[in-house]
């Protein structure tokens, strides 16, 4: 967490960088006395170690110290100030000109001079604190922000870390802040080249991006969640800050590919669904010369007895065995659907004749009847199978379904559990 987070609402947390005994006894009583913490240090390396362990919200440093100036402490102290600003007045004698102009160009944010007044001292800080709360405010709504905000430089270090961010990667602030944002953020397609936020920004002028930018989040304790990112560039005279918000959508994404899923296939036993199926069909009939295929479809036998007898439970369980048997009997080219109750149909890929798909059939049929055990039950059913021949000219796809439907019925009435090529064309 920042420091400026931590003070005491009743004052500021003060480092005194000053090794005059007379000037700091001084300093010291009067920012007590109007409830201020003050750390008191006498020479710049200590002042540097103290920032370090214990960050102040404001510094007071003297220019002239032994072991290291308070220039180069300014210089080294500002350095650190990385996610956030803390303010630094120097003290210096009223002949120090040259000094006080080489701790402002190190990054002073303003002066006293020696011997220091309380009222003037009182004056800068108060003015000093305006700034703080400013800051204070601004970080608030940062850190109570709902997405995680990381603010990085043009070599895409990072500069600012919200809450957010360190509870979404599991890392403080301070672990962080200095390190690369590729460390945090990976691209989707898993190239090699690291995480640029400027990229981002040109992707997000293209429509692809229209819904925010999609990246691979790494968290500290090693694992990857799916990100949504988006960028903005702020121009300032030292350079481009890039203000990157991202939000974990592993879990909205998990439930867009289940509703993708579900559009697609049969809820009970995961095969595609009739819709999947129609769009197979159609376009394997578009496929043209030279691709013969062929189409079954299997409606089971003796199925009804099982629901009556034992329940929809049991019967919910027979299709689901049959749906693993028929796409385990498959080639992986070809395709397996179920259209609904006991009717499932089989897509054969480059199939060049009827003989060969009644003998694909028939295998299925030998899958389909093995004795199932379900819950308890040993039930059997078994299947009635036609075909149709998709011989690669232009054909209509309700024709062929119709064609094998008809071949399926033939099956039927020559007494079930056989395949039955259709004597009906099924070209137009």
């Amino acid at each position: 967490m920042n420091a400026f987070a931590q003070t005491n609402p009743s004052g500021l947390h003060i480092l005194l960088a000053d090794d005059s005994t007379a000037t700091a006894l001084i300093v010291v009583a009067y920012l007590k006395r109007d409830g201020h913490r003050v750390t008191h240090v006498t020479d710049g390396q200590q002042a540097v170690e103290a920032f370090k362990s214990d960050p102040p919200d404001l510094v007071l440093m003297d220019v002239m110290m032994p072991v290291m100036d308070g220039i180069e402490a300014t210089r080294r102290i500002k350095a650190m100030c990385t996610d956030h600003w803390v303010p630094l007045i120097m003290i210096t004698g009223l002949s120090e000109k040259k000094d006080l102009i080489a701790g402002l160009r190190a990054g002073a944010d303003d002066y006293l001079t020696k011997p220091v007044d309380p009222h003037e001292l009182d004056a800068r800080i108060n003015s000093m604190l305006r700034i703080i709360n400013i800051q204070r405010r601004l970080h608030g709504i940062l850190d109570h922000a709902f997405d995680g905000i990381i603010g990085t430089d043009e070599a895409g270090l990072i500069q600012s870390f919200n809450l957010a961010a360190q509870h979404l990667f599991g890392f403080a602030d301070a672990e962080i802040i200095g390190q690369n944002i590729a460390v945090l953020v990976a691209d989707v397609d898993g190239g090699e080249a690291a995480f640029r936020p400027a990229d981002v920004l040109d992707r997000q002028d293209s429509s692809e991006t229209a819904d925010g930018y999609k990246a691979i989040g790494c968290r500290k304790d090693g694992s990857r969640f799916l990100l949504r990112l988006a960028v903005t560039a702020i121009h300032q005279p030292d350079g481009i800050q890039f203000i990157c918000l991202v939000r974990d959508v592993s879990q909205e994404e998990a439930a867009h590919q289940r509703v993708e899923f579900l559009a697609h296939h049969d809820q009970l036993t995961g095969l595609p669904n009739r819709a999947s199926f129609s769009e197979r069909l159609d376009a394997t009939c578009r496929r043209g010369h030279g691709h013969t295929s062929a189409l079954l479809f299997i409606d089971l036998d003796d199925f009804k007895p099982i629901n009556d007898q034992y329940g929809h439970d049991i019967g919910d369980a027979a299709l689901q065995v049959v749906a693993r048997r028929l796409r385990g009997s498959l080639d992986g080219r070809d395709f397996v659907a179920r259209l609904g109750g006991d009717e499932f149909v089989a897509l054969l890929t480059d199939v060049t004749d009827s003989e060969r798909a009644k003998a694909i059939g028939e295998r299925l049929i030998k899958a389909i009847s093995h004795p199932m055990e379900l819950l308890g039950r040993t039930c059997q059913v078994g299947a009635s199978i036609g075909v149709a021949m998709i011989d690669g000219t232009a054909v209509a796809p309700d024709l062929v379904l119709s064609a094998a439907d008809d071949g399926m019925y033939s099956a039927k009435r020559a007494g079930k559990n056989r395949v039955a090529v259709s004597a009906r064309d099924s070209q137009p």
